[in-house]
């Protein structure tokens, strides 16, 4: 129940919980990241975290919107996360019950940590 009043309080209907196929990236999303992406006002801090983001994938299998549901250590993770996201992965739309493709969320959890050494 609690994930259902989740996507209604993003504007799904019933019809995502339902879902022949969800969304996904191909490759997986995390991959696209590479340490270059780091935010440099984050690695000055030392601050790192797990980010949860929701990608919003359209019926045409584009990213349509991005939003950080958990934030890690520092809010430039959240915002570089949601950035890349928009840009990087390929998508695949979810499909229906009747197999159509139809808009619905993603959700993906990024790890930002400093590996010294």
């Amino acid at each position: 129940q609690c994930l259902i009043d989740l996507l209604r309080s993003y504007g799904f209907g019933p019809e995502v919980h339902r879902l022949e196929q969800k969304a996904r990236a191909d490759p997986d999303a995390v991959s696209v990241f590479k340490a270059a992406d780091y935010p440099s006002d984050a690695q000055r801090a030392g601050a790192g975290g797990n980010i949860e983001a929701m990608v919003v994938v359209g019926a045409d299998g584009r990213a349509k919107s991005c939003r950080v549901l958990r934030e890690g250590q520092h809010r430039s993770l959240g915002t570089v996360t949601c950035e890349i996201l928009m840009r990087r992965p390929r998508y695949v739309a979810a499909k229906d019950a009747s197999g159509a493709p139809i808009e619905a969320p993603m959700f993906v959890d990024v790890r930002w940590q400093i590996i010294e050494g």
